[in-house]
């Protein structure tokens, strides 16, 4: 299974669509008169920095192995990549090399508590030349300020439609809106707050660098301090029945969460718990969950850590896809109707729907 540390590879495609919209853009090409940004870059070579600068992330804050770098940070862009090259070919949409370098910059240096899609402040990454009103598909087709309103989960096709500004309704109840400005609060948009401000219970209700501690925004709390979970934290620290604490080193006695960097909370025979490293291509930690392991690698039945196969690879015994599904004993791109677990495994990025499980949607017009 995957270790608690894990961070899903399917969050990618979650992170570029909810960054696409809202923030200062880029220029045209032509001095403003292209919808496009200017200097664009493709989804594929955007997708490409981003994953390399996240995978670093995860690298230098010991969830991801040095050697195992590369095939994860391909697979962040196994889905979606190919769907939206054919849109960027045809004019629709393109990503903004301004505020995916800034993205980059922002990843490189995040503290290793903050979530790979923690609120970056750089702004829209991607945006289309879709016109309100107009047919959309992909998400990042429609133009800067509109979004891809599918009045139905299920529904393949939406209409560009105007982002809410602040005060409007948005998230969930509003098919999905995001904010043109300020943030959503799970029902409408605001602005963030700022430091010593009142807040909402998420550190994305408040200015980057800064998370919400009972009602207002403050500077990560320091050992000792009030915490609501380990993003409230200064780095180094996680939240422990409410106040913040050191990470435990290798062998010391550890909580879920609690060990350092490169370590896993693994049980000892007599029923206790201590963190043990983390050993690319060796065992298992045995926790509370199971076998866990580095990303990219899985416990196998013999105890010891695998690699995950990844597209084309053969997925037997029970190892998990690092890109796709398992069809058929080989990891491939999920079709539409298919189950899935994130946008990645799907062949067009988008997993969702309002069934019982999320399976990949269909393309607008099939």
């Amino acid at each position: 299974m995957r270790t608690p540390l894990a961070r899903s590879l399917f969050w990618l495609p979650l992170l570029l669509g909810c960054a696409a919209h809202g923030g200062a853009p880029d220029g045209g090409a032509d001095g403003g008169a292209s919808p496009l940004p200017s200097p664009a870059l493709s989804p594929a070579a955007a997708c490409a920095e981003l994953s390399q600068a996240l995978g670093a992330l995860e690298v230098r804050c010991g969830r991801l192995a040095a050697q195992d770098e590369a095939a994860w940070a391909k697979a962040l862009c196994a889905g979606a990549t190919a769907h939206e090259e054919a849109a960027f070919d045809a004019g629709l949409l393109a990503y903004s090399a301004s505020a995916v370098a800034c993205e980059t910059a922002f990843r490189g240096s995040q503290p290793c508590n903050l979530a790979p899609d923690a609120p970056s402040g750089c702004g829209p990454l991607a945006w289309g030349s879709l016109a309100q009103g107009d047919r959309c598909d992909d998400p990042l087709t429609c133009g800067l300020g509109l979004f891809c309103e599918r009045l139905s989960g299920d529904a393949p096709c939406g209409l560009c439609t105007t982002e809410p500004g602040i005060g409007g309704p948005c998230g969930p109840s509003a098919y999905g809106a995001p904010c043109q400005q300020g943030i959503c609060d799970g029902t409408s948009c605001d602005q963030p707050s700022t430091l010593g401000q009142p807040c909402y219970v998420t550190a994305a209700a408040c200015t980057v660098g800064l998370t919400c501690q009972q009602g207002d925004c403050l500077p990560p709390a320091p050992d000792g301090g009030v915490c609501g979970g380990a993003a409230d934290c200064a780095d180094g620290l996680y939240c422990q029945g409410g106040n913040c604490a050191p990470r435990a080193d290798a062998g010391a006695p550890c909580s879920a969460g609690g060990c350092a960097a490169g370590l896993g909370c693994g049980l000892t025979p007599d029923g206790g718990s201590l963190c043990e490293p983390f050993v690319p291509g060796g065992p298992c930690v045995l926790g509370q969950d199971g076998g866990m392991c580095l990303e990219a690698e899985w416990c196998g039945p013999d105890g010891g850590c695998l690699p995950m196969p990844g597209l084309g690879g053969a997925c037997v015994n029970g190892a998990p896809c690092l890109a796709g599904g398992c069809v058929a004993g080989l990891c491939s791109l999920l079709g539409a109707g298919e189950i899935c677990t994130g946008g990645a495994a799907c062949e067009n990025g988008r997993c969702g729907g309002s069934g019982e499980y999320p399976v990949c949607e269909p393309n607008c017009g099939s």
